[in-house]
């Protein structure tokens, strides 16, 4: 990596199960043979605060050990975290104010992620009203072991092709796609069960034609969502593909 002529970081920050927040820090560089090599950094667990004076601490002492100047990083990718890109005390400001002390006619461009955005996309979908009352299902029927047994023996019974049901947890992208198909696949099953359980009256949006519509409009539009997600994420990728795959998707979305 000293090596390098020019590169870009990528930086995430997320909390692991411990709540400790882990700091991901992606580096991508070029050599003077046009050799590009990209590799994770560091992960860098923040155990005290998580201000952008430390997350700056921690990129600058990454950088140290790699033997990184700040003149040759050209880019700065983040996943939009306000400790990150806060414009008074945030991680880019600082790294602003760094280079301009070091070298003031270096300029380093701030970039939002693209897959970060695709995510934020989704939330103005506002499908809300139908996730909603899917998790209550799925929470019914494997929040309680009885539930979970007799729902399982159930699918036995009837032979189906699924003998489960995923949880939908949010900070993980990808899973309210899993989880919105396999209900769809057992929705018939689902609402047997539920008749039989005595608990269909809990949950009268699965026999709401209405709110049907709108569960079978979220089932497609997130997987294509999700395809868009996970296209994004193969390697290598280069930008203008993945401007061509965004705009392919934007055409498909409009259809809708």
């Amino acid at each position: 990596m000293a090596d390098f002529t020019y590169c870009s970081l990528a930086l995430d920050e997320s909390c692991d199960i411990t709540d400790t927040s882990q700091l991901l820090i992606f580096i991508r560089g070029i050599n003077k043979n046009c050799e590009i090599s990209e590799d994770l950094l560091s992960v860098h667990p923040m155990k005290d605060t998580t201000t952008g004076e430390d997350f700056f601490l921690a990129v600058e002492g990454c950088l140290v050990k790699v033997s990184l100047t700040w003149n040759k990083i050209v880019s700065v990718t983040t996943d939009g975290c306000p400790s990150l890109t806060g414009k008074n005390v945030g991680l880019l400001k600082r790294i602003r104010d760094k280079v301009k002390e070091l070298q003031p006619e270096h300029d380093i461009l701030f970039l939002h992620c693209i897959i970060h955005q695709e995510v934020l996309c989704r939330k103005v979908l506002k499908l809300n009203h139908v996730v909603t009352v899917v998790t209550k299902v799925v929470n019914f029927i494997r929040g309680r072991a009885v539930n979970h047994r007799q729902f399982v023996e159930f699918l036995k019974e009837i032979e189906s092709d699924f003998y489960e049901i995923p949880y939908y947890t949010e900070v993980r992208w990808l899973s309210i796609g899993k989880v919105l198909d396999r209900f769809q696949y057992l929705l018939d099953e689902i609402v047997s069960f539920l008749s039989i359980k005595e608990k269909l009256h809990d949950f009268p949006e699965l026999q709401n034609r209405a709110w049907l519509n709108d569960f079978s409009f979220s089932v497609d539009i997130v997987k294509y969502l999700n395809e868009l997600n996970i296209n994004l994420q193969e390697k290598p990728i280069r930008f203008q593909y993945a401007l061509k795959r965004q705009s392919i998707y934007d055409k498909t979305q409009f259809i809708y």
